[in-house]
């Protein structure tokens, strides 16, 4: 075969062109997406009003103690069958509201809304506690009820709050 320029050009050619198809080993990783991960999907379990009515146990004035020991105050009140008001208060008088949630039976789901637009979604409800998991922001976290006027919260990282009713 004889070699002439011209083949020799497009024989260069070919093996640039095959070589730029060939994948490189040393290929660096796609940086991750800038867009945060779904969060998880809404719980599938479906619950009932009378399901619902079991949280009438959370009615009530509760003092709450932080990590550090420092008290905080919540109220819950069933509004009716499918929904509960939280709001939180600013100290022991109990009158001051300063921030507030919903927990309430949708579509055969248990929520719970805060005022920002965050919400999570009952995965399971049992003697052990109400298990939520996130909806729309948050973190999973579980209600446990201990005694008729102790209950707690225990977030996902550990951190557990105490809570102890003060009113009716």
């Amino acid at each position: 075969m004889n070699l002439t320029p011209r083949r020799l050009f497009n024989a260069g050619l070919l093996l640039l062109i095959i070589a730029g198809c060939e994948p490189k080993e040393t290929e660096e990783a796609a940086p991750p997406p800038l867009v945060p991960p779904p969060t998880p999907p809404a719980a599938t379990v479906q619950f009932t009003q009378e399901q619902f009515s079991e949280l009438r146990w959370l009615e009530g004035d509760w003092m709450g103690k932080m990590p550090d020991g420092t008290a905080f105050y919540e109220s819950y009140r069933v509004i009716n069958d499918t929904t509960v008001q939280m709001y939180a208060l600013s100290d022991s008088t109990l009158v001051a509201k300063t921030d507030s949630s919903r927990i309430y039976l949708s579509g055969g789901r248990i929520y719970n809304e805060g005022r920002d637009g965050s919400r999570s979604v009952v995965e399971r409800m049992d003697s052990t506690g109400v298990y939520f998991i996130p909806d729309r922001g948050g973190y999973r976290y579980v209600w446990m009820p201990i005694a008729p006027n102790e209950w707690s919260a225990k977030l996902e990282n550990g951190t557990v709050y105490p809570m102890t009713r003060v009113r009716r």
